[in-house]
């Protein structure tokens, strides 16, 4: 198992990140999935208080992701506030297709 960079990038050691991999029992910090032996680790950090994508000053390291995890920790921190608008303003679920709608261009 390797991390996506190197771990003093992110103000840990060697050591500390098999530390955090031991304490996740060698899996996702997120979703619980065990890490294969040829995945690539992603060490996650609050972007708020170290702004650099592949930096950190080592005190904000959350967890150690997947690549999927990681994309989506991305997406929800740049794009929650924007989501719970359009979530607030959505009524009702239009009916599906199959139920009838039909779209008439104007």
């Amino acid at each position: 198992m390797e991390p996506e960079v190197q771990p003093q990038r992110y103000g840990l050691t060697e050591d500390d990140f098999e530390r955090m991999l031991v304490e996740q029992d060698y899996a996702c910090a997120m979703c619980s999935e065990p890490f294969s032996d040829a995945e690539v680790i992603y060490i996650d950090h609050d972007h708020n208080c170290c702004p650099d994508e592949k930096s950190s000053c080592g005190r904000c390291v959350r967890g150690l992701l997947n690549r999927r995890c990681n994309i989506a920790v991305g997406y929800i921190e740049r794009y929650d506030e924007l989501a719970r608008v359009y979530l607030g303003k959505a009524k009702t679920p239009l009916p599906r297709r199959s139920e009838g709608l039909r779209v008439v261009a104007s």
